[in-house]
């Protein structure tokens, strides 16, 4: 299953993943679009999980963003979910 991951996602989702810390949510969403897609006949659920935290934000990170958020129970069911979906 880990031959999915290849380089360039890696690379790709790296950076959105930098530009979602460093507060850069615009860019970061641009490039979630793409890295969730970008698996080989797999979805990754991770960038979409960040593509709907930002949005309900409308992309911009609140002024007091610090690079970090608290997950909810709710999130972190969401996230085993995905989880399964893409590796079972």
């Amino acid at each position: 299953m880990r031959n999915i991951f290849t380089r360039k996602f890696f690379e790709t989702w790296e950076n959105g993943f930098k530009m979602y810390i460093d507060g850069e949510w615009n860019k970061a969403w641009d490039i979630f679009e793409e890295t969730k897609t970008l698996l080989d006949g797999y979805y990754d659920g991770p960038s979409e999980t960040l593509i709907e935290v930002m949005s309900k934000y409308n992309f911009k990170a609140p002024n007091d963003w610090k690079g970090i958020r608290k997950l909810t129970e709710k999130w972190i069911i969401k996230f085993k979910f995905l989880f399964l979906l893409n590796f079972f």
